[in-house]
């Protein structure tokens, strides 16, 4: 199903404040026209120079079938904009529509406003509407209680482009760079000998090589940092592709790791950044990773804009 995003209109306000009068839509998503008037007033004042919000309209296949919005823009405050959506035709619920719907719309207003976070509020009863906002990146903040109900607030924050890579470069590892890579783990090794005890070796070499033509890595990413030719950093991940949601949507991080000599120089960001990208590309809007439990990966998993820590990881032997 495709899903785009399209202008509003005074006729697309119409419809869409006659289907928010839906009982189901009213129970979940706080109404702030309380008329139809109102409703097309707000709207013509979106129309303004310099306007506090901006909204447009959700297709599915062509089909109108919601609305996405922000409101209170301003980059001097945190957040900088608040979000909200609501997919009204109830043939079209469940299906992903509202989480694509948010993607764009967050890249639209990215680049329509160059702001840096979005903050999102939702009942907490409203287990669909939490379950968007979590896929799409945004951060669980906190809980409050208003008019006797239960909300809870999520924050999203743009991954900064603006990486600064002055003296080395992040390029996809390609079978040519195993020896580099090969010799930034036993540098890996040298720097930190308690650490990392598995030696890169032949054996290793081998089964480094035929990974590029194994079927079974077609789902694998890697990304390397590159300095005057030594590689400085690894990131590892893959695709999951699981019949229990019928998509592959999600990835598992399975390594990143810099030189200690090169740390706290935004490696291991910039390596994220490219990793995410690609994710992107490939449609897929959720990584999964497993936190390390050193203080420096803790510091660092913590640190990483965008992402919510939850659940508990286990190892299983098979």
């Amino acid at each position: 199903m495709k899903v785009t995003l399209d202008e509003r209109t005074a006729k697309t306000v119409k419809i869409y404040y006659e289907q928010s009068q839906q009982p189901y839509i009213k129970a979940t998503l706080p109404q702030k026209a309380q008329s139809l008037q109102e409703a097309l007033d707000d709207y013509q004042k979106t129309l303004l120079p310099g306007a506090k919000s901006f909204g447009r309209i959700i297709k599915a296949d062509g089909k109108y079938v919601g609305d996405i919005w922000c409101y209170c823009i301003d980059k001097q405050e945190d957040p900088n904009a608040m979000l909200s959506f609501c997919v009204f035709d109830k043939s079209y619920l469940n299906k992903g529509i509202a989480t694509k719907a948010v993607s764009l719309f967050l890249r639209e207003m990215r680049e329509k406003y160059g702001i840096g976070n979005v903050g999102a509020f939702a009942y907490s009863d409203n287990h669909a509407s939490l379950k968007v906002l979590e896929k799409s990146g945004f951060a669980f903040v906190e809980s409050f209680i208003e008019d006797g109900r239960e909300s809870k607030f999520y924050k999203y924050t743009f991954e900064t482009e603006n990486i600064k890579t002055e003296n080395y470069r992040i390029i996809p590892f390609e079978e040519k760079h195993i020896d580099a890579v090969l010799n930034f783990e036993k540098e890996l090794r040298r720097q930190e000998p308690d650490t990392y005890f598995r030696e890169p070796d032949e054996e290793y070499r081998k089964a480094l090589s035929s990974s590029f033509s194994d079927g079974r890595f077609i789902n694998a990413i890697s990304f390397i940092a590159v300095k005057d030719g030594d590689v400085i950093g690894r990131i590892d991940a893959s695709i999951i592709s699981s019949r229990s949601d019928a998509a592959c949507c999600s990835a598992y991080l399975d390594w990143i790791c810099v030189l200690k000599s090169e740390r706290h120089n935004k490696v291991a960001q910039a390596l994220l950044y490219a990793l995410r990208k690609k994710l992107k590309a490939e449609n897929v809007s959720l990584l999964i990773a497993l936190m390390a439990q050193n203080d420096e990966a803790q510091r660092f998993y913590r640190s990483v804009q965008g992402a919510s820590i939850h659940d508990e990881g286990i190892w299983i032997d098979i």
